[in-house]
């Protein structure tokens, strides 16, 4: 726990097809790099404060969720967290995304897998605040659960810039665009 890790300078990362690609909340820094993490058979990332900067970031095709922070910032940045068999983004500390866009889109959202972090949103904000800004660019589109699920009394959302769209709240049945 508490562990750095720091992606800079043109750098690609990537792990691949490990059974978690992190574990135990390590502090991720991407700065001006790629940083990868696919094809795992559990979690693709959990916990830990997760920044990039100017980087390029994807979470694909992870049979758990994609990535999992506490606190989240990007700025003039992409993050892809697509096709993960629960969520594509869930944070639980406070959450900014800057000129940045974000694509979390068709993830199944497989809320029915028994664990505390099985919710039934493809983007979650758990009792945190979290700020999407106007000069961003967000996809929150065709996944199996809510496309926002907001859990806890204090989860809010201020996002000024995004769609939301054909997500089917399969489990749940509740809230396919937002579930508050």
């Amino acid at each position: 726990a508490g562990t750095n890790i720091t992606v800079t300078n043109g750098s690609n990362f990537l792990i691949e097809g490990s059974n978690r690609g992190y574990v135990n909340s390590p502090i991720i820094h991407v700065e001006d790099s790629t940083f990868t993490v696919q094809n795992c058979t559990s979690n693709a990332y959990n916990g830990g404060n997760f920044t990039a900067i100017n980087s390029k970031i994807y979470f694909l095709n992870n049979n758990g969720h994609g990535l999992s922070a506490s606190k989240l910032s990007l700025t003039k940045s992409s993050l892809t967290a697509n096709e993960n068999n629960l969520c594509g983004v869930i944070v639980t500390d406070e959450t900014s995304i800057q000129n940045s866009n974000v694509t979390i889109d068709k993830n199944k959202v497989n809320s029915d897998l028994k664990g505390r972090w099985a919710r039934p949103g493809a983007f979650v904000v758990k009792n945190t605040s979290a700020t999407i800004s106007a000069d961003s660019t967000v996809s929150i589109c065709d996944n199996g659960g809510s496309g926002i699920f907001l859990w806890g009394a204090n989860a809010s959302l201020d996002m000024q810039s995004g769609t939301i769209m054909r997500n089917t709240a399969n489990k749940s049945g509740f809230g396919g665009g937002i579930y508050n």
